[in-house]
């Protein structure tokens, strides 16, 4: 019985410790299963103000909608090139706040900062699932803009702490800490009644 407490314990936190520990989150999230609408939305675990992002994507990347009701957002400089470099491979967008001092994002809710229209998107899977770095459309803007994430003053701080997640809606599949539980919760069964014959 120890062995089979320490075995839960030890899996527990293995499960729990996959969890990222980013500052802010970027959410690139699919609108519904098969739509080429993904809402770019940021998340934030601290205080932090976040004055812009850029990330960069393949030439799938179609679209940039901007949210109308974020004030935050500079229309003007916030876009899409969906032919960057002239050579047909990268994308890149960036959405940028209005002045100094003004966040597009801040708080712990997702605050929803526009739409991306991605053709034949890479990422598929079930709802609730992140596509891995190589399945996913959308990356770091380092490269090209040098950075990703930017606080809210003229773009002289950037944010290390950041993750990018894209998000593909699909058939509902069961989180790995659920199947966990229900493994335990039939072994447990299992063992009671082998005790008990």
């Amino acid at each position: 019985m120890r062995k089979f407490l320490a075995l839960a314990v030890l899996a527990t936190a293995l499960t729990l410790g996959g969890v990222a520990k980013a500052t802010v989150f970027i959410d690139v999230t699919q609108q519904a299963q098969g739509s080429q609408l993904w809402d770019i939305t940021v998340s934030i675990t601290d205080t932090t103000r976040v004055g812009g992002i850029a990330l960069l994507g393949g030439p799938n990347l179609t679209a940039l909608a901007l949210n109308p009701l974020n004030l935050g957002i500079d229309t003007v400089s916030s876009n899409l090139n969906p032919d960057v470099f002239g050579d047909g491979t990268t994308s890149a967008f960036g959405i940028n706040n209005s002045a100094v001092g003004t966040a597009i994002a801040v708080g712990s809710g997702p605050t929803l900062l526009g739409t991306l229209t991605i053709i034949g998107a890479h990422c598929v899977g079930a709802t609730g699932s992140v596509c891995s770095a190589a399945n996913s459309d959308v990356g770091p803007g380092d490269d090209l803009y040098g950075y990703t994430a930017v606080q809210d003053n003229a773009a002289t701080t950037k944010i290390l702490d950041f993750a990018i997640r894209q998000n593909p809606k699909g058939n509902p599949a069961p989180e790995p800490a659920s199947l966990l539980l229900l493994g335990f919760g039939l072994a447990g069964i299992s063992l009671v009644r082998r005790r008990a014959a």
